[in-house]
């Protein structure tokens, strides 16, 4: 039982194809709209990017020009401050490790109005898989 329990947002997902195009156009005016908001953001949660032994697909980021926040699920709980940086125009996609843990984020960011936050359908695994743009991660990543 929770004293404040997560909504029954389900969220939605997007796959690599469709995240990769979304990022090339964004790209192309430099992840940027005529306000300049961000047409893209991503929020990498996967926990295990604080650790110095990463490894696999730890070792990596998606490659992108446009924001990324790398934080992890908890850094959200009771954190008005990160909460209010997540972007509410453009598209929010939710990175983890294989897209389990995605719509606890998706959900909780819901409590707070949030409708603009997507994840990565099959995590930062099946970005690899596909062999679309990453960087290496060269120093230890969190808060």
């Amino acid at each position: 039982v929770s004293i404040d329990p997560l909504t029954d947002y389900k969220g939605t997902f997007i796959s690599a194809e469709e995240l990769k195009q979304k990022l090339s156009e964004a790209l192309s005016v430099n992840c940027l709209d005529s306000e300049g908001n961000a047409l893209v953001t991503l929020v990498d949660i996967r926990s295990s990017l604080g650790v110095k032994n990463r490894k696999g697909a730890d070792l990596y980021q998606v490659r992108t020009n446009c924001p990324i926040k790398t934080v992890s699920l908890d850094d959200f709980l009771d954190n008005k401050e990160l909460i209010e940086s997540i972007p509410r125009q453009g598209l929010v996609v939710s990175i983890c490790e294989t897209g389990n843990r995605d719509v606890y984020l998706m959900k909780y960011l819901s409590k707070f109005g949030f409708t603009n936050i997507v994840g990565l359908r099959f995590g930062m695994r099946v970005w690899m898989k596909k062999d679309y743009p990453t960087k290496k991660i060269v120093q230890p990543l969190g808060k």
